[in-house]
């Protein structure tokens, strides 16, 4: 079975960047809950991440995981925003 490099590589983008064509709702859904990521989510990482009682490694990992939700999911926002 032959398999068209190029489609195969343009498949791979659209999970990675997830700029397949979707309806107005779906969009409308994604941006919400990107919103939330953004405004809560990663916020509310941080903050637990600098309680005490946890070790450093999870510390570590509970504000980096905060610090890039808010990155990933306010980037993938600005950017659909700007597309639509």
């Amino acid at each position: 079975m032959a398999i068209c490099h190029g489609r195969v590589q343009e498949d791979e983008e659209y999970m990675i960047r997830e700029t397949h064509p979707s309806t107005v709702e779906e969009v409308q859904k994604s941006q919400l809950i990107r919103l939330w990521d953004v405004v809560f989510l990663g916020p509310f990482l941080i903050y637990i991440s600098r309680k005490p009682g946890l070790s450093e490694t999870e510390k570590l990992l509970l504000g980096l995981s905060g610090a890039l939700t808010i990155l990933y999911n306010g980037r993938n926002y600005l950017e659909n925003r700007r597309k639509s």
